[in-house]
């Protein structure tokens, strides 16, 4: 039986529908099935916006403090958009390019104070067929982009294909050694 619960919130744009539907319901079970819950001596949790529950107020700001605060770990998955902008609800001004990058800037931000969540990010390897997207799209994909190259220094990253298994097992196994390297167990 495991020592620790590590709490891992999935970020992710609307475009990562599959992806986090697969994280979402099978990654805690692939990681106790597999014996990762025994190596690291941890058992993962593993929640997304959707159990927040419903609730007044601006919709970023309690996804933060119901669930990115308490997590252990951010995993943060794109596939081919940034998000939707957020704001600072008493300015008006810009707060972070993305809900699922203030969610990732957050947990980098406070890894560097030595403090939880730890960061963990995923980028789907191909980029969209042209042909098919609008311009919007394009629009969003460049912000991706341009997001990428912001953070490119400040954490490593993985990418990962349509095949959810491997995802899965990548996700896994860097769970794992994070837990471990980290000391999440502590």
């Amino acid at each position: 039986m495991a020592d620790r619960i590590i709490k891992v919130v999935v970020a992710s744009p609307s475009d990562v529908v599959k992806e986090r539907e697969v994280l979402l319901n099978y990654l805690p079970t692939k990681f106790a099935r597999d014996k990762y819950e025994e190596l690291c001596n941890a058992r993962i949790i593993v929640e997304g916006w959707e159990d927040v529950p419903s609730q007044s107020g601006y919709t970023q700001d309690i996804i933060n403090s119901t669930i990115i605060k308490g997590a252990d770990i951010v995993l943060a998955v794109f596939r081919h958009k940034l998000g939707s902008p957020t704001i600072n609800i008493r300015t008006g001004n810009h707060r972070a390019p993305s809900g699922t990058a203030e969610e990732l800037l957050y947990a980098i931000h406070q890894n560097k104070k030595n403090k939880k969540p730890l960061a963990m990010l995923y980028y789907y390897e191909k980029p969209p067929i042209w042909s098919l997207i609008s311009c919007r799209y394009r629009r969003e994909w460049n912000r991706l982009e341009k997001f990428k190259k912001e953070i490119r220094n400040e954490i490593r990253h993985q990418f990962y294909t349509d095949d959810t298994e491997a995802l899965l097992r990548t996700i896994c196994l860097e769970l794992c050694k994070n837990i471990r390297e980290h000391k999440l167990l502590q």
